[in-house]
């Protein structure tokens, strides 16, 4: 995980400014721009589906708005993810590659009479890579691992059946 990681990282600080207009067709409110970057950033796990995140936020060290890019090059925004969780790219997808566990991380700034706080808050998000979309959102059950079932486990308890229904 941790070479994915650099070379990520690597190829972020690397990214330039120019925009691939075939990929900024979203039309809904969750739209955004996708950066492209000079270094291919996608992180293929099936035959025609990667995962990319489009931009990289320097001042937090989190990269964000992830989406599925097909091999025909269609994007897909992430059903309900919210535009202001980044990723240290703490991946984990199911054996079958129909789930991921995708870390989502806020930080910010709290202000509370004149004084400023930096609060962080760390959920990962189960998604289904066939409906594009969150299933789950955890907290305390980040910490789980794949089964050979496709099923999300933590400490030897199922909290995920490797179900859309």
């Amino acid at each position: 995980m941790k070479p994915i990681l650099i070379i990520a990282l690597i190829s972020g600080f690397l990214s330039c400014k120019k925009t691939n207009p075939s990929l900024n067709s979203h039309s809904n409110k969750n739209s955004y721009k996708i950066m492209v970057p000079k270094r291919d950033t996608l992180i293929k796990f099936s035959q025609n589906l990667h995962l990319y995140f489009g931009t990289f936020d320097y001042s937090k060290n989190l990269w964000k708005d992830p989406v599925f890019i097909s091999n025909t090059k269609d994007t897909t925004v992430i059903k309900n993810w919210d535009l202001d969780w980044g990723s240290e790219l703490d991946i984990r997808f199911s054996p079958n590659k129909k789930y991921l566990v995708l870390d989502a991380i806020i930080i910010g700034d709290l202000s509370d009479g004149g004084k400023e706080d930096l609060y962080e808050n760390y959920t990962c998000q189960l998604i289904s890579t066939t409906k594009t979309a969150i299933l789950d959102s955890f907290q305390e059950n980040c910490d789980g691992q794949w089964n050979t079932n496709n099923e999300w486990v933590v400490n030897g308890e199922v909290v995920f059946i490797g179900s859309d229904k």
